[in-house]
């Protein structure tokens, strides 16, 4: 399976005035994708901003439209609301009311998945909660896949229980500023399930995406050329990819 990897520029994160810009990118993307032979585009967490619960579903159908068109899946989330990681308590967590969304949805436009994120930090999670691999593995292009959202990379209970449904490939999309713990991160998902992890973020001038292959090893990669401006032709929101090959 390949699948169009991307990286996306900062500018107007969480800010749902950016919308417009970032949904104009969608749909370059989804024909980037089409063009690479690439079933499957994999997009960051938060790429998209809904004031609340409602928009937030108007967007997923937005979403599925696009998809749909395009006859190409996709992975990515959706943050609603309040979102700043610096407004998240403990009791948010253990609750489990995180305004972070994901989902995956296939080339024909039906979501497969819609998921709140269930913990932000190597240390926010609750190991008396299990997590739910089996809701995090849905079937994409003819492939098992399985999804990790932001914060949960960071969760080894997280890991063990997507391990045990087999994927042959994780999904890893994140928010921004992820750190030093990304890579290794990465590494001990793969410990716990032996397939590529592919990741996807939003960064501020770093060119690079980052991915863990089937043999372990951690594989950088430049997005080159690849990348866009919008508006077109110099901003201030830009967009990057990369095809890679599961």
């Amino acid at each position: 399976m390949r699948v169009l990897q991307t990286l996306v520029s900062v500018k107007g994160f969480r800010r749902p005035a950016n919308n417009t810009l970032r949904l104009r990118a969608l749909d370059a993307l989804f024909s980037i994708a089409k063009k690479n032979d690439c079933p499957v585009l994999l997009l960051p967490m938060g790429f998209l901003f809904a004031t609340d619960e409602a928009d937030r579903d108007l967007l997923f159908d937005r979403v599925a439209d696009a998809a749909r068109g395009a006859g190409v899946a996709v992975v990515g989330g959706i943050d609603v609301g309040a979102a700043s990681k610096r407004k998240v308590t403990k009791m948010d967590v253990l609750a489990r009311r995180l305004p972070y969304f994901g989902f995956v949805v296939a080339g024909d436009g039906q979501l497969l998945g819609q998921w709140r994120q269930t913990s932000t930090t190597s240390d926010n999670y609750d190991p008396r909660q299990a997590f739910p691999g089996d809701e995090r593995t849905v079937p994409i292009a003819g492939t098992k896949v399985s999804v990790l959202l932001c914060g949960e990379i960071f969760n080894p209970y997280a890991a063990k229980a997507i391990g045990k449904m087999r994927p042959a490939a994780v999904f890893a999309p994140g928010h921004a500023r992820m750190g030093m713990g990304l890579i290794p991160a990465l590494q001990r998902i793969h410990k716990s399930t032996i397939c590529p992890v592919l990741h996807a973020h939003h960064v501020a001038g770093t060119n690079k995406t980052h991915a863990i292959a089937a043999n372990g090893q951690h594989v950088s990669r430049s997005i080159d050329t690849n990348w866009r401006y919008e508006p077109m032709p110099e901003g201030p929101f830009w967009y990057g990819w990369k095809v890679r090959s599961l």
